[in-house]
């Protein structure tokens, strides 16, 4: 029990490290009527501080808990989104990180990704509540449409 005590810790620690050094922006400015650079999860209720989504290359192995603090930490995401409008939205604005757009620009990417969503008062070890929920999601021009239920937990 000591030992997922301390790598869930560890693990919280790095993420918020993460998005400490990163300098992760709470807001992203994307014109309202625009179909570019959004993704849209449909049955999803979230909010503007606690909840944004890192979009990887499907060569990412994103399989378990140490494998998606250890590809979030280490910056190979190539676009991260952030709800837009505020309240409990569905809609993230995506914006570029690495490799196929610059830091801040809106992401354009095409093609089929693995998405995680980052809830970081989630539980690491609680697939009801959990901190992160990985999909492979296709993208057309930076935009995509997944269910929630399309997500599964990260849990171990």
């Amino acid at each position: 029990m000591m030992k997922v005590f301390d790598v869930r810790w560890a693990a919280v620690a790095c993420l918020a490290l993460a998005f400490l050094f990163t300098g992760c922006p709470t807001e992203v400015e994307v014109e309202p009527e625009s179909d570019v650079g959004r993704l849209t999860i449909t049955g999803f209720v979230g909010n503007i501080p606690t909840h944004r989504v890192y979009v990887f290359p499907q060569a990412i192995n994103l399989n378990g808990l140490v494998a998606v603090n250890n590809a979030v930490t280490a910056n190979h995401n190539l676009a991260l989104g952030f709800i837009v409008g505020g309240g409990h939205n569905n809609v993230f604005a995506m914006t570029g990180r690495t490799g196929l757009a610059q830091a801040g620009e809106v992401w354009t990417g095409t093609g089929t990704f693995n998405v995680i969503i980052i809830n970081t008062i989630g539980e690491q070890a609680n697939a009801v509540n959990p901190m992160f929920r990985r999909a492979t999601v296709s993208f057309a021009n930076g935009s995509a449409t997944v269910a929630i239920g399309d997500f599964v937990p990260v849990v171990n």
